[in-house]
Formats: C-alpha cells, structure tokens, sequence
C-alpha cells in the first residue's frame, strides 16, 4: 500500500506537466511536496505504524488536486487580464523598507520580554516556562503585544524571501534574515516551537514566489547548502526548547525520538485519526477548523468540545496531536466532502498560477497564500490562526494600495507630458 501510494502521488506529479512546466507552480509544487512528505515519513519515520484506511484515503488526494487542476487548465480561456505584469515589481518597490519597519514594530516583544526578565537569559527561561504552564493549563494564551507585533513580523518573513534573491550583498542577506531570527525570539519567550516554523514558511512562501513569478530555477547548489544549514539550526533550536520545557530532563535518545516524532510522525498520527475518529464522524464543522480564523471573525468559531484534541500513540507511550491539515478539512467537510474541498483547492491553484503573470494586483500575495498553505498542510490549515489571516489581509491591503498610487501616479505623469 505504502508503495503504492507513492506511485500515485509521483504519477499525480508527472502528468501534471501538462498543465505547467514549471515544477514550483502552485498546482505542482503541491505534487511535488505531497510526494516528498509522505516518502520522508514513509521512509525515515518507518518505525511509526499506518493503518489502511487513512493511507487509501490519502493515495486519492493528489488524484483529486489533479482533476482540479484539469478542470481549471481547460478552463483557462476564461481566466484572461490584459493588464501587464507589474506585481513583482511592485511588491519590490515597497518591501525594503517596509520589512525594517516590521521587523522594528516585532523587536518591541523582545525588548519588552528582554525588559521584564532584567536582561537575564536566566529570568527569559524562567518566563518562558511560565508561559508554558499557562499556556497548557488554560490559564493565558500569548500576551495581546504578542498577538499584535508579531502580525508585521509575520509580513516582513514573506517580503524578506521575497527579496532574497534580488541582492548579492551579504549585509543585505543577513537583514533579509533578521524576520526570522526575531519571530524566533518572540517563539522563544512564549517556547511555542511553532513559531519558529511558521516564520521559516512564511519565509520561504516569498522566497518560492518570486521565483516563480520571476521564472528563476528555486533550486541551487548553494540553495541546497543553505536548506540544510536552516534545517540544522531549526532542529538545534527545537531541541533547546524542548529541553527547556522539560527541565533538561529528557536524555538524547528522548530527545531523538521526540524530534522524529515533530518531523516525522504525521502521515501516522493521520492514518490512526482516521481509523479511530473520521471513519465514525457523524458531525460536520462546516469550516470552522480548516478557517478558524475566518470563522472567529463573523462570530462562528468553534466551541471547546468541537476543539477535543486526539492524542495518537505513535511510538510506544510518545503521542502527537499534529494530524495534518488533511484532518481538519475531514472534521469540517466529512471524507467526502474535503476530496471535493482538495478539487476546489486543485482548481484555484491553477487559476492564480495562470493568472498571477498577468493580475495587476494582489497576485504576490496570493501566491504566498497558496505556497504557505502547501508548506504547513503537514501541521494544519495555514487560515487556523488570527494572525497569519491578519498578515495576508495586511499584505494584500499594502499591495492594492502602492497598485493604485502608482497607477494614479503614471496617469498623472502621462496627462502632464499631454
């Protein structure tokens, strides 16, 4: 089964040229990642048990994004603009300095944490692990500051991929890494590891787009390097926060497994989800897991007990929680209905692939969105929280906005020279 689902995605992958030659368009780069995900979990995380039915269920997933994308490639007459392509372009004319300003208004966490603790890497510890009780008991979630400054921080990691390729400067390259470092900062303060990853997507979200918007290979020797650098600090920095949160108590080989658990056990923990709770679901959320954020903000968020948590034994007595986004769309739409949902999703990634050329705004930011979205299905829905949704809005609202000024600016120009 494992290796047939393999043969499947890649198959998926394959014929999906048809549509684009471009591996890292929205509608292929999801091929592609599905196809990478499941064979690293498959192959590195062996150890963790499948059960059959969940892993059906995803062997037809990429054959579902496929008949979107299909459907839409055929369609393709329909999505027409006669506008030329300015959107890269104008998303690099106000990204500079906009991701100074960001990541200035996202320092004010760290400074006020680096405030509160005496500016002792003692004292951050200390209010870290506070956090973290809080956080688990239900006592308090991120502090309202938080909530705030980390929005633009958010928007500075897609500018600052966004304009990484556009620089040899390496001052400029390292300023292009400050968004990061700092949403590392404040993910430190609160030891939600998540936010660490969050950035390094979001990162690479503007870093993919621009390349493909550009047509510039997303591949390099260096490229590569690079990867595996920032996936070894990533990793270091998991492990000190999950040291962190335990005390310093986990030995190396705890530690070692609960690693390979975070980056690997997700295909598992979904498959036993899928046997133990989706195949006996009898209510639907209608969206309010997959949107959560949307849902929240016209009052139809979800209550405590839609929210029950499934706890998957994955290895011995280490469980997981993370059961990929595939999990939140079947707690929404039913084992159906989040096929048709990956369809959908199949046909709007070609539409704004064919399209993000030729739109004249916002096509920067909907690619981001998309190119997000792929990167953390392995962990849940990229629209589940607040503030990534705060961030795209705001991305998006900035992107209309220099659209327009710019517009009135050469109507204005050209009515002068008249």
């Amino acid at each position: 089964m494992i290796i047939l689902c393999l043969a499947v995605s890649y198959s998926c992958f394959w014929l999906s040229s048809g549509s684009d030659r471009n591996a890292f368009s929205p509608q292929r780069f999801f091929l592609l990642f599905h196809f990478i995900h499941i064979f690293g979990c498959f192959i590195l995380g062996a150890k963790f048990p499948l059960d059959t039915p969940g892993l059906i269920w995803l062997t037809s997933v990429p054959v579902f994004w496929l008949v979107g994308v299909e459907l839409a490639d055929r369609a393709k007459d329909l999505v027409t603009s006669h506008h030329a392509h300015k959107s890269l372009y104008i998303a690099l004319s106000y990204s500079k300095r906009l991701i100074i300003a960001c990541c200035a208004i996202g320092a004010i966490t760290l400074v006020n944490d680096w405030a509160r603790s005496g500016a002792s890497i003692n004292n951050i510890i200390n209010l870290s692990l506070v956090r973290t009780a809080d956080r688990y008991t239900g006592v308090a979630g991120q502090s309202s500051l938080t909530n705030i400054t980390i929005i633009p921080a958010y928007l500075a990691c897609m500018l600052a991929g966004l304009r990484f390729r556009t620089t040899s400067r390496i001052r400029s390259k390292w300023l292009l890494i400050l968004p990061i470092v700092i949403v590392a900062g404040i993910g430190f303060a609160n030891n939600t590891k998540g936010s660490i990853i969050y950035a390094t997507i979001l990162w690479s979200s503007g870093y993919i787009t621009y390349s493909f918007l550009s047509d510039k290979p997303v591949l390099k020797i260096k490229t590569l390097l690079a990867v595996l650098v920032g996936m070894y600090v990533i990793i270091q920095l998991f492990a000190l926060m999950q040291s962190i949160r335990y005390g310093g108590a986990l030995s190396r080989s705890d530690m070692i497994a609960v690693l390979q658990i975070y980056g690997l056990a997700q295909i598992s923990a979904f498959t036993l989800w899928f046997t133990d709770v989706a195949l006996f679901q009898d209510t639907l959320q209608l969206g309010q897991r997959s949107f959560g954020s949307v849902a929240r903000l016209i009052g139809m968020g979800a209550t405590s007990e839609d929210l029950t948590i499934y706890l998957a034994a994955v290895d011995g007595n280490l469980t997981t929680t993370v059961t990929t986004a595939y999990a939140e769309l079947i707690k929404d739409f039913g084992i159906y209905g989040a096929l048709l949902a990956i369809v959908i999703g199949g046909a709007i990634a070609t539409v704004v692939s064919r399209s993000a050329k030729r739109l004249k705004y916002a096509a920067v930011p909907l690619c981001c969105l998309i190119y997000s979205g792929i990167l953390l299905s392995p962990i849940t829905s990229i629209l589940t929280y607040s503030t990534f949704l705060a961030a795209f809005i705001l991305f998006i609202f900035l992107d209309i906005a220099k659209s327009v000024s710019l517009a009135h600016s050469v109507q204005a120009k050209n009515r002068s020279l008249t």
